[in-house]
């Protein structure tokens, strides 16, 4: 890590930079927003968004996870996780089963056909991921697509850091503090 200061016209530089890097980002975030959000086909029947996908993929590594534990994992309200929720339930991709030491508690489990769909994802995913580190190549060399990666990671702790301290906040402050955000 380098910690030497800069100069005033180092500053000055860094800053008009760090402003046009961060135009990237917001396009790239604001891409990616609208890719995530977008339903497509993953190879079975219904048209899904990546995000609920994504969720019942969660459901599938962690059969009997809740609504709540969602809530926490993928930073997000709990009524835009209940609204996926009720989606992927409607749909017959995942069933709600009562936790037996609290009735509250509803524990969510894949159906059959929930596994069959994360399986048909799990493999668009492979052949998308792999597709994009082709196009990716043609322009990166492998050090910098780790970087990109290792650049990601550190962001998204300083942004997980961020939200546990704004939480901690409001409530020191006696505010409400929903998890997550939509």
């Amino acid at each position: 890590m380098n910690s030497t200061p800069l100069s005033h016209e180092e500053t000055i530089v860094t800053s008009q930079q760090l402003l046009e890097r961060a135009q990237i980002l917001y396009e790239f975030v604001d891409l990616f927003s609208q890719y995530e959000s977008t339903p497509r086909n993953y190879g079975w029947t219904e048209n899904l968004t990546m995000n609920e996908v994504h969720l019942l993929a969660k459901i599938d590594s962690e059969p009997g996870i809740c609504s709540v534990d969602l809530v926490d994992v993928f930073h997000r309200s709990k009524g835009y996780i209940s609204r996926i929720t009720k989606k992927l339930e409607a749909g017959g991709y995942i069933i709600r089963v009562a936790d037996k030491q609290d009735a509250k508690r509803q524990l969510l489990f894949l159906t059959p056909s929930g596994k069959k769909l994360c399986t048909a994802h799990a493999d668009f995913d492979e052949r998308t991921l792999i597709k994009t580190y082709q196009y990716l190549r043609r322009d990166c060399t492998p050090e910098e697509i780790e970087a990109f990666h290792k650049v990601m990671q550190v962001y998204i702790n300083i942004m997980n850091a961020a939200s546990r301290k704004h939480r901690a906040a409001k409530k020191r402050r006696g505010e409400k503090t929903p998890t997550g955000s939509e």
